[in-house]
């Protein structure tokens, strides 16, 4: 009996950036391999937010290609069961990676986030600058990010572009913290918008509004260098998404 259908099964819980792209990559291998896929349910890591049980699907449109269950009476010998344990150097993942690659399909965030994102955006001047600031957690990874991710050094990437208003989507828990800034520019972050402080409970859906207002953005500066990041791995597939970055650490947002 030929194999029909395919199903995921993550055995590890990331964030919703890298839920996404794994996703993404199985939403390809499908259509590659002329296979149905079925809605895996992944979990995102709580590590990143309050929300106990957060699932990749409630921030994600699903394409309509994609099977919400099983159907009944499936036999199993129809199912391909795709495991991966070692992600990256997972066999079916190398064998289809240079098509995964070169292949620009990409699932978006649902639509509810991105209309608070344009009512957001809406609210600011243009040309809107958006600044990717990641701390907290790779603070301990890498200590060089504690002075790239600093005021000073934000102030010196920033003063390169002429914006109206700089949103900075940030993991810093301190709100103050990029005080010194507003002196200087016109700062935005989600406590100056009271539809996304709503959000904060849970923070994935925080983030997925404020990877819209990114992409929404005029100028949009990463925290990690991803000028040698393969397209493929950067949002909306584009290799000039990022017209900058804080640091030289090479990552991918």
């Amino acid at each position: 009996m030929r194999e029909k259908y395919i199903v995921l099964e993550l055995p590890r819980q990331n964030g919703l950036t890298d839920m996404k792209d794994r996703f993404t990559e199985f939403l390809k291998i499908s259509r590659f391999m002329g296979l149905i896929p079925i809605l895996p349910r992944i979990l995102l890591s709580s590590l990143h937010t309050s929300k106990e049980n957060s699932i990749l699907t409630d921030y994600i449109e699903i394409p309509d290609f994609v099977l919400s269950e099983m159907p009944k009476h499936t036999d199993r010998a129809e199912i391909y069961f795709w495991i991966p344990a070692d992600y990256f150097n997972d066999l079916l993942f190398r064998r289809y990676r240079e098509k995964i690659e070169n292949d620009s399909f990409t699932v978006q965030f649902k639509q509810c986030y991105r209309e608070l994102a344009e009512n957001i955006v809406a609210t600011m001047a243009r040309p809107i600058c958006c600044v990717h600031v990641r701390r907290t957690d790779y603070l301990e990874i890498h200590s060089s990010l504690d002075a790239d991710t600093s005021p000073v050094n934000i102030e010196r990437v920033l003063e390169k572009y002429n914006f109206s208003a700089c949103y900075i989507m940030t993991s810093e828990k301190d709100t103050h913290f990029f005080d010194s800034l507003k002196d200087k520019f016109t700062i935005k972050l989600y406590t100056d918008f009271p539809e996304l402080c709503a959000l904060v409970k849970d923070n994935y859906a925080l983030y997925a509004v404020e990877c819209c207002i990114r992409a929404l953005s005029d100028i949009r500066i990463s925290t990690f260098n991803t000028k040698n990041r393969h397209p493929s791995v950067l949002p909306n597939n584009d290799p000039t998404f990022f017209c900058d970055s804080l640091s030289e650490i090479e990552g991918f947002q």
